[in-house]
């Protein structure tokens, strides 16, 4: 998976975690960015050609508990929710490479403390018969200036995948979710 640069995070291919101040890009404002950047999207084979993309069913949210206290709400150091998705692709023979957006926010629970927040998010390719066959795991870091509850992160990346000759490239689907096996999460 390619990091883009610019306003959205690192520039080299190797580095896949996004970084944004929360208190310089809102989420809806950078969501928003983000949908300029990529619009309008490339596509060959004509409009709806490009996989759709949606958050995992049950994933959009993600909250991370103080190490052996999961489940009890006065241990909860996060919680992190997607909220926002968009994208863009190119379609080659037999591949298609997708730009896609990811927006969330963060809030502090009764044990958490500004600064870096770490939010692991995988990225998952299915085929027309909902088989995954890619997984991409990626970290979303938000900064929670002190004296803050909570913040907002957005990220654009971009991935690309083998499609089956004959099979349009909008019979495959991009998920996004929250990766639930960190410690302490649920």
């Amino acid at each position: 998976m390619t990091q883009l640069g610019g306003m959205f995070g690192g520039s080299s291919p190797e580095d896949t975690t996004a970084s944004i101040d929360s208190s310089v890009l809102p989420q809806e404002r950078s969501l928003a960015m983000a949908a300029n950047e990529m619009a309008p999207a490339v596509q060959a084979g004509g409009v709806g050609s490009c996989p759709r993309i949606s958050i995992w069913k049950n994933d959009s949210q993600l909250t991370v508990y103080q190490i052996g206290r999961v489940g009890d709400n006065l241990a909860i150091r996060h919680r992190g929710e997607i909220t926002k998705t968009a994208r863009e692709c190119e379609i080659a023979p037999g591949q298609v490479t997708v730009k896609y957006g990811v927006a969330g926010r963060v809030l502090l629970g009764p044990l958490g403390k500004s600064g870096a927040i770490k939010l692991p998010v995988l990225v998952h390719v299915t085929d027309r018969a909902s088989n995954k066959i890619q997984t991409t795991k990626l970290d979303v870091v938000v900064n929670i200036q002190g004296g803050k509850l909570h913040g907002s992160f957005s990220t654009v990346q971009s991935l690309s995948f083998p499609i089956d000759p004959g099979v349009p490239a909008s019979q495959y689907s991009v998920f996004v979710a929250f990766d639930k096996n960190t410690d302490g999460a649920n």
